[in-house]
């Protein structure tokens, strides 16, 4: 009697994972256009999401610093495929990052 009425927990808990992965699905989405709207090629924004820039919040508690450094490691990693992300894109990255970083310490939504 009492492994029926785990049931209903378990499956409220399985429902409560799904929509985490379906929110985080929708961001990572979200992250991919907004990086290809910036002038990136597919391939560099994979490097980006493969290095765990996956959503806003993540690109946000980057450093400066530790934003440069991943594009430099990308374009070390990768110069034989020919990957290299436009300075402009970097600026534009850069003021993302800045931007998201201000809303937060401010509390606003991104």
């Amino acid at each position: 009697m009492q492994a029926n009425q785990g049931a209903p927990e378990v499956a409220a808990a399985a429902a409560i994972i799904a929509n985490i992965q379906q929110q985080q699905q929708a961001e990572e989405a979200l992250m991919l256009a907004a990086f290809m709207r910036l002038g990136l090629s597919e391939l560099a924004v994979r490097e980006l999401t493969d290095n765990g820039i996956t959503n806003m919040n993540r690109l946000r508690m980057l450093t400066e610093v530790a934003l440069d450094c991943s594009i430099k490691q990308i374009h070390r990693d990768n110069q034989g495929a020919g990957l290299f992300i436009p300075f402009a894109s970097q600026q534009y990255l850069q003021a993302i990052r800045f931007w998201a970083n201000h809303m937060h310490i401010m509390g606003a939504p991104l």
